[in-house]
């Protein structure tokens, strides 16, 4: 992927794509996935030398499953994919510049379970850590995020 600056607390920006391959439609909940939005820990982040690094994002409380609706859902055809591109910048604490190996996560409650998991790892060279920590005090609970460069492609499917 090449070098992602983190001083401003963005730029690490993942694209999430998911597809059905099962002959029958297949519908899913959000929950947990970035196509609800980054409010859990969705992503196994480590560094060069394989320690995970801490996630310090949103924790999202959701409604009762006899609340959900319809928008709730995604419902995917036979061969059908969605894509999504999420900032995952401040989700994580990162231990310092160098190498980082980021793949998506099952979701904890297992309401759904990707596939080739390890296909979707990448690496990317971080850099401006300690800027980001100095920022990442004064940013955290602002929601007004911005977007810059960086892009990451998973791959997971259903199964």
């Amino acid at each position: 992927m090449g070098k992602v600056d983190v001083s401003t607390n963005t730029g690490l920006k993942l694209g999430f794509a998911i597809t059905n391959i099962n002959k029958k439609p297949v519908k899913f909940l959000k929950w947990a996935t970035p196509f609800e939005g980054a409010f859990s820990n969705m992503f196994i982040v480590r560094n060069a030398d394989g320690i995970r690094q801490r996630y310090v994002g949103a924790d999202a409380r959701r409604k009762p499953l006899h609340d959900v609706n319809e928008e709730d859902f995604i419902e995917l055809k036979p061969g059908q994919s969605e894509r999504i591109m999420v900032d995952i910048t401040d989700q994580y604490e990162f231990d310092g510049d160098g190498a980082y190996y980021i793949r998506v996560g099952n979701p904890e409650d297992g309401h759904i379970r990707y596939t080739d998991m390890m296909e979707t790892r990448v690496r990317v060279e971080i850099t401006g850590t300690e800027k980001q920590k100095a920022f990442d005090g004064k940013w955290r609970h602002n929601y007004c995020r911005k977007r810059r460069s960086g892009y990451l492609s998973f791959k997971p499917r259903l199964g």
